[in-house]
């Protein structure tokens, strides 16, 4: 039988935290330590878009070193 899937969630949101738990979905929460300050002339989409591009690529690249199959929200 193949791997099961893993989901992580990379955000310390105590709501999507809540939500995920609400679904029944297992998941592992990790907030990894990314800059979240916007940069000058950027806009609020992405501001957003690239934090949590950040964030997934942070625990992302933590998880290529464990087995396992991995999904990070």
């Amino acid at each position: 039988m193949g791997a099961e899937t893993r989901i992580v969630l990379a955000s310390a949101s105590p709501r999507r935290r809540q939500l995920l738990t609400q679904l029944g979905v297992s998941f592992a929460a990790h907030a990894p330590n990314v800059d979240e300050d916007s940069r000058p002339g950027e806009s609020p989409a992405d501001t957003q878009r690239r934090i949590t591009v950040a964030k997934a690529e942070a625990i992302a690249a933590g998880l290529r070193r464990q087995p396992g199959n991995w999904v990070v929200i």
